[in-house]
């Protein structure tokens, strides 16, 4: 580092870095425009002025030696001016937006301040909250925002999805100047984004009145009790999802005992909820269904999705939790819009493991979401798992998170039938073969499998020239397209040995199955 001039005047040293404390206080600095603002008179405010003009001058010749050059302190202090006003904002924009505030709250009032924040979809509802709530409860005086001369501006919005295909704009930064009609107390309400993307809503009132925290609170009651999530459909983020009313538990085809369990755990619980309170019992209840892939699990979560009534539902896969504390907040939002509905799909890849076979971070929030230190009252949770037995005992061994473990098992003759006919009806598919002698060679198949059927042979058919609204599966196209879906389910049932990926040893020829199809590796 270069030394300082030991030959120049004493207020013309150069200072190295180390010194730079010693010559610049900025607290003191700050001290001094403090005080100048706190001055009542012009007279005296000009005259304290004057004395750091004076110092200032005095100081105008020392300069600071830095590897870039001599810098002098006044370009020092210029510097730091405009670093805070970087972060901190414009003064003149601080000072305006304080002056109307204290002009509306009262130049006396001690002012109480209370800031909160909110992130993402959540964020964006909110701030849409507090407008209409204001709209709703309070009797708006002014609404604003400053630029940097303190000049009044229109407020800034943004456009935010309040429903699936509903979309309004919302203040993202500006100030309401409000009085409740209620109670008459006058809330300044500054909404604004942070440095880190935060939505805030800064609140201040008069501490003699009460605290600024209670604008939050009636944010909150609106937000709970009216706001866009109440009755929707969304999913761990807080999109909104879009249903299906149509689609019911007719639509799903299920064994009839599977089928009333169901109808009983989930429907029946959620319409018996209010009596269920009454004689003091639980009000939350967890429902796991169990059973291999493609049996009607996720159809029938969509079936609770499409009927829900007036509940609040969220739909939770592995997809949207990815960081601890998402759970939590998921279930936070489900107490407060309760009577509602918690969907995990695949709950086994979400942190269900058990803890014997692996570790996962989120097991211990799960476990404490589901039954923990808060309340899940009005909150039912319907969970599926591939492989319930792989599940920590703690979930699946504890009535309190999940109170019925229902199996989905393989489709029978009888309901493989039924589910023949209804993709077809439903798609408006004309079937021209004999669906009884069909649903035999699919035994040991999932409904999965008898949808495919259907759309390998609808395929065909539009392949070979059918017309769209005249689609008809003859005998000949099922026999096809039946062999080709029975091939290709042997193969998934038992992997090819001779793959590249697993280890070939030798190769076997096809042999026909009892199913029809074939068993290519046996």
């Amino acid at each position: 580092m270069p030394k300082k001039n030991e030959n120049s005047k004493k207020n013309n040293e150069g200072l190295n870095v180390e010194e730079f404390e010693e010559h610049f206080d900025e607290e003191a600095m700050k001290e001094l425009e403090k005080q100048i603002d706190n001055n009542s008179t012009k007279g005296g405010k000009e005259l304290m002025k004057s004395d750091i003009d004076q110092d200032m001058m005095a100081m105008q010749d020392t300069y600071f030696v830095t590897p870039w050059g001599k810098i002098s302190h006044v370009e020092i202090s210029n510097l730091l001016k405009m670093a805070r006003k970087s972060l901190n904002g414009p003064e003149l924009k601080y000072c305006q937006s304080q002056l109307d505030l204290n002009e509306f709250i009262g130049k006396d009032a001690d002012i109480d301040t209370h800031t909160k924040g909110y992130t993402g979809a959540y964020g964006k509802l909110i701030i849409y909250s507090v407008g209409k709530l204001i709209e709703e409860e309070f009797e708006l005086v002014l609404a604003t925002r400053y630029n940097d001369k303190g000049a009044k501006l229109p407020l800034a919005k943004t456009s935010i999805k309040i429903g699936p295909n509903i979309e309004v704009d919302a203040t993202t930064n500006g100030w309401h100047h409000a009085i409740h009609k209620e109670s008459k107390r006058k809330f300044v309400v500054h909404i604004y984004r942070d440095f880190d993307g935060e939505y805030c809503v800064s609140c201040h009132c008069d501490s003699t009145l009460g605290k600024a925290s209670d604008f939050i609170k009636l944010v909150d009651k609106w937000f709970a009790e009216k706001g866009p999530l109440k009755g929707a459909v969304v999913s761990a983020d807080l999109n909104f999802l879009e249903i299906d009313v149509n689609y019911g538990m007719d639509d799903v085809v299920l064994d009839e005992k599977i089928a009333n369990s169901l109808q009983l755990n989930v429907f029946g619980f959620l319409k018996n909820m209010e009596s269920l309170n009454t004689l003091g019992l639980s009000t939350s209840r967890g429902v796991l269904l169990a059973g291999p892939p493609g049996t009607g699990k996720t159809s029938f979560c969509r079936a609770v999705l499409n009927n829900k009534g007036e509940s609040t539902a969220f739909y939770v896969t592995s997809d949207d939790v990815s960081t601890v504390g998402t759970i939590t907040e998921i279930y936070k939002h489900a107490r407060a819009f309760a009577p509602s509905i918690v969907i995990i799909e695949d709950i086994d890849t979400l942190g269900g493991l058990d803890r014997r076979i692996g570790s996962n971070p989120l097991l211990g929030e799960l476990l404490n979401a589901l039954d923990g230190a808060e309340d899940n009252t009005g909150v039912i949770t319907v969970a599926t798992s591939n492989h319930v037995e792989h599940l920590d005992e703690a979930l699946r061994n504890r009535p309190g998170r999940f109170d019925a473990i229902i199996e989905v098992g393989l489709p029978d003759k009888d309901a493989l039938s039924a589910l023949m006919l209804n993709v077809a009806t439903s798609h408006n598919i004309k079937i021209n073969f004999n669906v009884g002698k069909v649903a035999a060679k699919l035994s040991g198949l999932t409904g999965a499998w008898v949808k495919e059927l259907l759309t390998h042979s609808a395929l065909i058919a539009l392949d070979e020239g059918a017309a769209i609204d005249k689609l008809v599966i003859s005998e000949k196209i099922i026999s096809v397209a039946l062999e080709e879906v029975l091939s290709r389910a042997n193969i998934a049932t038992e992997p090819p040995t001779h793959s590249a990926t697993i280890g070939a040893t030798t190769k076997k020829s096809p042999k026909a199955s009892s199913a029809g199809g074939f068993d290519l590796y046996n």
